[in-house]
């Protein structure tokens, strides 16, 4: 639990309706949008980039 904070538990948990395109497109075989898909990538940089330690933390850890 110390691990990882509210804050990006939360987010991590919003990928979740995020990936639900892709789970249709391999279950059920509907093509998603280019502006779906377009969404979908925008959002999951920004998860990416939000659990990406910053160097503060990565300080604070090897200490």
């Amino acid at each position: 639990m110390r691990l990882i904070s509210p804050l990006k538990a939360s987010i991590l948990s919003l990928a979740e309706p995020i990936l639900n395109p892709i789970f249709v497109f391999f279950f059920v075989g509907e093509t998603p949008s280019f502006l779906s898909l377009t969404g979908f990538a925008i959002i999951l940089m920004g998860i990416g980039l939000t659990m990406v330690p910053s160097k503060t933390q990565l300080n604070e850890i090897n200490e």
